[in-house]
């Protein structure tokens, strides 16, 4: 039995840890960034200590509103565009120059045997989770539980 290395993060056209790529498009950004405040002042990613880099920033919008720096009870809907470009009004985001990270993954098993899930938890040792547990005393090395049901079941753990 070999080692697993995981990562729920995608891997895609878009970012690729095989190649170091992370697109950097004013309309694209990794879903696959710890939680953050973006400069438009929300949140896109909610991913809690996964130990994903942000790859991406969105910046702030671009165009306010006379509301947002007067004060006074008497606006007359002024906007100011700080862009030509229509769709980057709200902001565009841009990539940060952070290589793309696996971040934090476990590994669980499931167990199958004779082709049928095992009713209970899943596991993530399944080496501790299965094992035989050996009582000793001066008399006797007793088995308290055992990997299989009984000798003829076939099982295999499933990585989840």
């Amino acid at each position: 039995q070999g080692g697993y290395r995981c990562s729920i993060r995608a891997n895609t056209e878009w970012e690729n840890y095989r190649s170091g790529f992370v697109s950097d498009h004013p309309n694209f950004y990794s879903s696959y960034m710890d939680e953050k405040v973006e400069g438009d002042g929300h949140v896109y990613s909610r991913w809690n200590g996964m130990k994903w880099p942000p790859t991406h920033h969105k910046t702030a919008k671009l165009v306010h509103y006379d509301t947002d720096y007067l004060d006074h009870g008497v606006t007359s809907n002024i906007s100011f565009v700080y862009t030509d470009v229509g769709y980057m009004r709200d902001g565009v985001w841009t990539a940060t120059g952070v290589e793309w990270m696996h971040g934090i993954c476990i590994v669980e098993f499931e167990r199958h045997c004779n082709g049928e899930v095992v009713d209970g938890p899943r596991v993530q040792d399944t080496d501790e989770s299965h094992r035989p547990r050996i009582v000793y005393n001066d008399k006797s090395a007793d088995v308290a539980g055992r990997l299989f049901r009984s000798r003829d079941d076939v099982c295999v753990d499933h990585v989840i």
